[in-house]
Protein backbone atom coordinates (compact mmCIF):
# COMPACT_ATOMS: atom_id res chain seq x y z
CA UNK A 1 0.00 0.00 0.00
CA UNK A 2 0.85 3.65 -0.13
CA UNK A 3 2.22 5.32 2.97
CA UNK A 4 2.00 9.08 3.35
CA UNK A 5 4.59 10.67 5.60
CA UNK A 6 3.67 14.08 6.95
CA UNK A 7 6.43 16.63 7.24
CA UNK A 8 6.40 20.13 8.72
CA UNK A 9 5.58 22.94 6.30
CA UNK A 10 8.45 25.37 5.79
CA UNK A 11 7.13 28.90 6.14
CA UNK A 12 8.20 32.44 5.38
CA UNK A 13 8.67 34.70 8.44
CA UNK A 14 5.12 36.07 7.91
CA UNK A 15 3.63 32.57 7.97
CA UNK A 16 3.09 32.01 4.24
CA UNK A 17 4.00 28.47 3.18
CA UNK A 18 7.21 28.37 1.16
CA UNK A 19 6.43 27.75 -2.52
CA UNK A 20 8.09 28.36 -5.86
CA UNK A 21 4.84 30.11 -6.86
CA UNK A 22 5.43 32.83 -4.26
CA UNK A 23 8.09 34.43 -6.46
CA UNK A 24 5.53 34.86 -9.26
CA UNK A 25 3.41 37.12 -7.04
CA UNK A 26 3.56 40.88 -7.49
CA UNK A 27 4.53 42.88 -4.42
CA UNK A 28 0.85 43.65 -3.78
CA UNK A 29 -0.20 40.01 -4.27
CA UNK A 30 2.59 38.80 -1.98
CA UNK A 31 1.38 41.13 0.76
CA UNK A 32 -2.22 39.98 0.21
CA UNK A 33 -1.13 36.31 0.34
CA UNK A 34 -0.57 36.61 4.09
CA UNK A 35 -4.35 36.23 4.28
CA UNK A 36 -3.78 32.46 3.99
CA UNK A 37 -1.95 31.96 7.31
CA UNK A 38 -4.34 34.46 8.91
CA UNK A 39 -7.33 32.40 7.70
CA UNK A 40 -5.75 29.24 9.09
CA UNK A 41 -5.14 30.90 12.43
CA UNK A 42 -8.75 32.12 12.56
CA UNK A 43 -9.98 28.59 11.77
CA UNK A 44 -7.84 27.32 14.66
CA UNK A 45 -9.21 29.98 17.00
CA UNK A 46 -12.80 29.03 16.22
CA UNK A 47 -12.06 25.28 16.42
CA UNK A 48 -10.92 25.69 20.02
CA UNK A 49 -14.34 26.98 21.07
CA UNK A 50 -16.56 24.50 22.90
CA UNK A 51 -19.09 22.93 20.53
CA UNK A 52 -17.56 24.58 17.44
CA UNK A 53 -18.96 23.15 14.23
CA UNK A 54 -17.15 22.48 10.97
CA UNK A 55 -19.37 25.16 9.44
CA UNK A 56 -18.19 27.68 12.04
CA UNK A 57 -14.55 26.88 11.26
CA UNK A 58 -15.06 27.14 7.49
CA UNK A 59 -17.09 30.36 7.73
CA UNK A 60 -14.40 31.99 9.86
CA UNK A 61 -11.62 31.15 7.40
CA UNK A 62 -13.77 32.22 4.43
CA UNK A 63 -14.53 35.56 6.08
CA UNK A 64 -10.83 36.29 6.52
CA UNK A 65 -10.05 35.50 2.86
CA UNK A 66 -13.01 37.42 1.45
CA UNK A 67 -11.92 40.50 3.40
CA UNK A 68 -9.01 40.83 0.94
CA UNK A 69 -10.37 42.05 -2.42
CA UNK A 70 -7.46 40.66 -4.47
CA UNK A 71 -7.81 37.17 -2.97
CA UNK A 72 -10.19 34.70 -4.60
CA UNK A 73 -11.03 31.68 -2.44
CA UNK A 74 -10.91 28.38 -4.33
CA UNK A 75 -11.75 26.22 -1.32
CA UNK A 76 -11.37 25.79 2.41
CA UNK A 77 -12.07 22.43 4.00
CA UNK A 78 -11.47 20.38 7.10
CA UNK A 79 -10.19 16.85 6.65
CA UNK A 80 -9.19 13.89 8.79
CA UNK A 81 -5.40 13.51 8.67
CA UNK A 82 -5.70 9.75 9.26
CA UNK A 83 -8.04 9.06 6.33
CA UNK A 84 -7.63 12.22 4.17
CA UNK A 85 -11.43 12.35 3.98
CA UNK A 86 -13.09 15.77 4.05
CA UNK A 87 -15.34 16.05 7.10
CA UNK A 88 -18.58 18.00 7.29
CA UNK A 89 -19.91 17.25 10.76
CA UNK A 90 -18.64 17.19 14.32
CA UNK A 91 -18.36 13.60 15.63
CA UNK A 92 -20.74 12.28 18.29
CA UNK A 93 -18.17 13.23 20.93
CA UNK A 94 -19.28 16.81 20.16
CA UNK A 95 -15.70 18.01 19.78
CA UNK A 96 -13.37 18.27 16.84
CA UNK A 97 -10.65 15.58 16.96
CA UNK A 98 -7.01 16.61 17.21
CA UNK A 99 -6.26 14.77 13.96
CA UNK A 100 -8.35 17.21 11.89
CA UNK A 101 -6.55 19.59 9.54
CA UNK A 102 -7.66 22.67 7.63
CA UNK A 103 -6.83 22.98 3.92
CA UNK A 104 -7.13 26.11 1.82
CA UNK A 105 -6.50 27.25 -1.74
CA UNK A 106 -6.59 30.89 -2.80
CA UNK A 107 -6.00 32.56 -6.17
CA UNK A 108 -4.13 35.84 -6.54
CA UNK A 109 -4.61 36.67 -10.20
CA UNK A 110 -3.62 33.50 -12.08
CA UNK A 111 -1.49 32.18 -9.21
CA UNK A 112 -3.03 29.55 -6.94
CA UNK A 113 -1.52 29.07 -3.49
CA UNK A 114 -2.40 26.15 -1.24
CA UNK A 115 -1.76 25.37 2.40
CA UNK A 116 -2.89 23.02 5.14
CA UNK A 117 -2.21 22.81 8.84
CA UNK A 118 -3.20 20.99 12.00
CA UNK A 119 -6.44 22.51 13.22
CA UNK A 120 -5.28 22.36 16.82
CA UNK A 121 -1.59 23.25 16.50
CA UNK A 122 -0.42 26.18 18.59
Amino acid sequence: GVEIAGVPTVREPDGLALSSRNRRLTTQQRKAATVIPRAIEEARRIARRPAASIGDVLAAAEAVVTSVPTASLDYVSVFDADTLVVVHDVPESNRLPDRYRVAIAVHFGDIRLIDNADLFAL
